[in-house]
């Protein structure tokens, strides 16, 4: 695996969040045409990552990285996945924790 400069990753996320939210419905609409055609929007791609969360976009920068052609798609109206949304603790009874008082047992974490 390369390494990816941190400038060409800023790049790429920022290209294809741009992509991203350009798929969000201005473009070309499918549907029924008269005549029983469809419009049908057509793009050709070495690698198509589906969800553009954490992994998602990981995946399309090392894929765009390495000279793939990546197209990005995501359902939701924004990127960035369950990575977006605060989780609550992940961790319990770390040497951090303990030494700046945190107290809260594995089993305390479970119940909840």
């Amino acid at each position: 695996m390369h390494r990816v400069g941190k400038k060409l990753a800023c790049l790429l996320v920022f290209v294809m969040l741009f992509t991203v939210v350009g798929c969000g419905g201005s473009g070309s609409k499918s549907g029924e045409q008269p005549g029983g055609q469809s419009d049908v929007l057509t793009k050709e791609a070495d690698v198509v990552v589906i969800g553009a969360g954490t992994s998602g976009m990981s995946a399309a920068i090392e894929a765009a990285s390495e000279g793939a052609k990546v197209i990005l798609l995501e359902k939701m109206g924004k990127v960035g996945g369950s990575s977006r949304f605060a989780e609550g603790i992940f961790g319990a009874e770390s040497p951090l924790q303990k030494e700046l008082g945190i107290n809260v047992s594995k089993m305390e974490i479970l119940r909840k």
